[in-house]
């Protein structure tokens, strides 16, 4: 069990110690066989709808185990931002899996799999489309980023957070609170290794 990240609209009676995320765990191969339960207390609620929210907290706990396991000292928290979603469906995706697509430079990239973003520290904004992904022949949900891949600073998850950010309970570089953001009280995120191989 670990802290990973703020969900928005869950109880919990479970408590963790501050200390959790430290050390690093070891963590499998692949992220992609983690199903992750998220619980959490918080003090506003989001606005977002439960498969936005949902989006949100999938991608942040997949950055917060990479950034630990990669040593990215500045990685940031995403907040899901509905213009980049309208934005994403008039465009069109190769729905990688093992990679990230660059849909528009420096404004768009897509992949199948949240855990292939991690090398997108700087990116802010994330969303959530179904999509038809003729390569697989289904539809399927595609995880969409502002920023482009590179600008990785290495060191402890977020020891060195951009200048307009600050280090958060999760140890993502967040928006300090103040500036209208909501802010949670306390989160708890109980992943559970399905699938492992």
């Amino acid at each position: 069990m670990m802290t990973l990240y703020e969900p928005k609209r869950h109880i919990t009676s479970l408590i963790l110690p501050q200390e959790v995320r430290k050390p690093a765990p070891i963590l499998p191969a692949s992220y992609d066989h983690f199903a992750i339960s998220v619980a959490g207390i918080s003090a506003t609620f989001s606005e977002l709808t439960e498969y936005q929210e949902e989006c949100e907290n999938t991608i942040n706990s997949n950055r917060i185990i990479t950034g630990m396991k990669e040593k990215v000292a500045n990685m940031n928290e995403l907040k899901y931002d509905e213009e980049l979603e309208s934005a994403a469906k008039k465009e069109k995706h190769r729905c990688p899996y093992y990679e990230v697509q660059e849909v528009k430079e420096n404004e768009m990239y897509s992949t199948l799999s949240a855990s292939k973003m991690w090398y997108h520290p700087t990116a802010t904004k994330v969303a959530c489309i179904q999509y038809f992904c003729a390569n697989v022949n289904s539809t399927e949900k595609l995880y969409i980023v502002d920023k482009g891949p590179g600008d990785v600073v290495r060191g402890e998850l977020g020891s060195k957070c951009p200048s307009e950010r600050t280090e958060g309970e999760s140890g993502l570089c967040e928006v300090p609170s103040g500036s209208g953001m909501s802010k949670s009280i306390l989160i708890v995120v109980l992943v559970t290794v399905s699938n492992f191989i």
